[in-house]
């Protein structure tokens, strides 16, 4: 019996316990995929199956409820090639079983495919096998009562260096010709970034904010390259090469984001020829060898070609650029739907209007739907979604911040990207804006004296979290300069009521704004029976429950006269931390300016 006819037979006949969970796909590669999706239909309709197929276009992989796999596999895979163990993430494998795995010859067209450990069939023909040691020890990844798999693979159409470099996506991650871990393991996020608006600085300024970025835990910037003038690109003054110089020395990393917004009809020669120069520095990040580039906007620029798709790919191709392609193509028509069969050139989506309720949208909260809208459109076509995770003063949203890190540890994206560390014209910036950034734009009368760097008390136990594959904030202690600290965390509130009356005039989207004190604060592990008290005019207006973890919310009562204040009290009734706003909130002004006041534990 042919090898695929043993792997029907036996899924068919499995009997299993345990959750299942189901990836649909919409193609049938091969002969082997149709045998697979009838049986996974038929785990599916069982609530004791932990064995579930999931297809992800030409790949198939077994997984067992919601197992994760942490793979960094090679971009192609030969025949006779063995899997590095030092590529996997290592787990302790109390029940590991023995485990091998097969490498076509035909070297260049592949599918994935993994069995259960008790299904046993012969390498197809025209491949080689490898056994890794008897009981996997130390040469496979490994999980708590593993079950290991035996992997082949099997011809298809696709090439598997298509394959392989489009594995990176936000739910789960498919191991090629490996042996599988059968476990509940959470998937961890690799990376996350803020996004960086480039713009006149100095070196000294240059080095703070590399600095302060990295003492937090964040892994890179993603540079917005809106401009090709002296002030962004000159090598003795200009922004980029003095942030690449800070990063090189302090051990931080970089990356490109083409604003085509801004950029326009600029011709991708002039803006790509930037990876070029500098994707061989030690501080570009790079993705399994290839320069991480992104975008804001650009998925109507088809630069000369039939659509832009093609306009993308061949303008890299142009520039002798291989990039790891993460565009933000939010402009594309009826996005997210439709994004991912659009653009298979790119290696992955990110969201840049998912970060914030749509002024349309009036008073609501932040929704990860556009998010898992296109989740579900990258996990079947092997790429990935990356998340982000933003304030904003225009948009409605006082608690975003506290959603929104909910929404990226439930979704565990591959990477998440914090909108801004310094876009002080458009509020969202929990980094520094520096006086030379700025320049005579008028911006300053809206930010200065509004610091946000409250909220960086946030981010490390946030990417501790993300990067540990926690699922949700009850365990986001205080964590890297606040560890140890009786808490972390910001209290922020707008310094002007809503009811003001304001010579200027109000702002663009002023209805959607609330009066309210808003907080998130973590506290450490063992809080308990804590208590988070909020004042506002010199007296109590809310009483909050605080426990281990991240604690968020919110609440009315904000007054005019004085600036609020929150109690962090423990359950002895010490006060063990306070923050105080340094503004005080006005009934009317000249200015209706809605920024944030941010105050950090």
């Amino acid at each position: 019996m042919a090898p695929s006819d043993n792997l029907e037979e036996s899924l068919k006949s499995l009997s299993v316990s345990g959750k299942q969970s189901k990836v649909p796909t919409s193609s049938k590669p091969s002969a082997v995929a149709e045998s697979w999706e009838d049986s996974a239909d038929a785990a599916s309709s069982s609530s004791d199956a932990p064995y579930a197929i999931r297809k992800n276009a030409s790949l198939l992989s077994l997984s067992c409820g919601i197992a994760r796999f942490t793979s960094k596999p090679k971009p192609v895979m030969a025949a006779g090639d063995k899997i590095d163990p030092r590529t996997w993430r290592r787990r302790p494998a109390p029940a590991a079983r023995i485990c091998a795995f097969c490498v076509s010859e035909w070297g260049t067209n592949a599918t994935v495919a993994l069995a259960p450990a008790r299904v046993t069939w012969p390498c197809p023909p025209k491949t080689s096998k490898h056994t890794v040691s008897p009981a996997c020890g130390g040469n496979a990844p490994r999980a708590r009562h593993s079950q290991i798999a035996l992997g082949s693979i099997e011809r298809t159409s696709l090439p598997v260096k298509s394959i392989l470099d489009k594995m990176h996506f936000s739910l789960s991650a498919v191991a090629i010709g490996l042996a599988c871990t059968c476990n509940t393991v959470t998937a961890a996020t690799k990376g996350v970034f803020a996004h960086y608006m480039v713009g006149s600085i100095t070196a000294d300024h240059a080095n703070t904010d590399v600095s302060q970025a990295k003492n937090i835990g964040i892994d890179a910037f993603a540079l917005n390259v809106g401009s090709l003038l002296p002030f962004a690109t000159d090598a003795s003054t200009g922004a980029i090469p003095l942030l690449f110089n800070a990063a090189d020395n302090l051990g931080f990393k970089l990356f490109f984001s083409f604003d085509m917004y801004a950029l326009g009809d600029t011709d991708p020669s002039q803006f790509l020829a930037l990876v070029s120069q500098y994707q061989g520095r030690s501080s570009y990040y790079q993705v399994d060898g290839r320069p991480f580039v992104s975008t804001f906007n650009g998925a109507t620029k088809t630069f000369g070609q039939a659509d832009a798709n093609s306009g993308w790919q061949n303008a890299f191709q142009n520039a002798q650029v291989t990039p790891y392609f993460v565009p933000d193509f939010d402009d594309f028509n009826g996005y997210p739907n439709g994004i991912v069969s659009a653009f298979p050139y790119p290696d992955g989506f990110f969201s840049w209007e998912s970060a914030w309720p749509a002024s349309s949208q009036g008073i609501a909260n932040v929704s990860s739907d556009t998010d898992l809208a296109v989740i579900s459109q990258t996990q079947p076509a092997g790429k990935f979604k990356d998340l982000d995770a933003s304030q904003f003063y225009y948009r409605i949203g006082e608690l975003n911040y506290g959603q929104r890190i909910q929404q990226l540890l439930s979704a565990a994206p591959d990477y998440v990207e914090i909108i801004t560390w310094n876009d002080a014209g458009e509020g969202h910036y929990i980094g520094s804006f520096w006086p030379e950034q700025i320049g005579d734009s008028g911006i300053d009368k809206y930010t200065n004296g509004f610091d946000h760097s409250g909220w960086q008390q946030l981010v490390p136990s946030v990417i501790a979290a993300l990067k540990n594959g926690a699922q949700d904030t009850s365990a986001l202690f205080p964590g890297g300069p606040w560890d140890g600290k009786a808490a972390a965390g910001a209290m922020w509130y707008r310094p002007v009521l809503t009811t003001s009356s304001c010579a200027s005039g109000q702002p663009s989207g002023y209805q959607n704004a609330q009066d309210l004190v808003n907080f998130a604060i973590s506290l450490p592990s063992g809080a308990s029976d804590y208590k988070i008290v909020v004042s506002s005019g010199g007296n109590v207006i809310a009483t909050f429950p605080g426990q281990a973890g991240l604690n968020i919310n919110s609440t009315g009562g904000l007054v005019a006269g004085s600036a609020p204040k929150v109690d962090v009290v423990d359950d002895l009734g010490n006060t063990v931390a306070s923050a105080t706003g340094n503004m005080d909130v006005a009934g009317n002004a000249d200015l209706c300016n809605y920024n944030y006041v941010v105050t950090g534990f």
